[in-house]
């Protein structure tokens, strides 16, 4: 099963619509981060050649050691993987995570409402 990191402003996950990041300000900030891309929808090909295909509004990508990493805007808050990949604890992953939030004016908390 994954695990999430989640950047909202609220006291925890669960009450993100009461103080949210708005779509409008997730926008802005992935627009002035270069190494941010607005994707709202992605495609994937099947082992069996189906295409797979997922539509999200504020749906974001940063290419981080060469993987995509999916940022989803949700209910006023953004989530994404963590930990990806196998990272080492000495990766700039956190620290890239940790500096959207700061600049969003939010926090960082994980899927059992722990803080980063």
């Amino acid at each position: 099963m994954g695990y999430n990191l989640n950047i909202t402003r609220a006291r925890s996950t669960f009450e993100a619509k009461e103080n949210p990041i708005t779509l409008e300000e997730w926008k802005a900030y992935v627009a002035l981060d270069p190494e941010l891309d607005l994707q709202e929808e992605i495609s994937q090909t099947l082992p069996d050649g189906q295409i797979l295909t997922m539509r999200s509004i504020g749906m974001a990508v940063w290419i981080y050691d060469g993987h995509d990493v999916m940022f989803r805007y949700s209910n006023g808050l953004i989530s994404l993987p963590y930990p990806p990949y196998g990272d080492a604890e000495d990766s700039p992953y956190l620290p890239k995570i940790k500096s959207i939030a700061s600049k969003l004016n939010a926090r960082l908390l994980g899927d059992e409402q722990e803080e980063f």
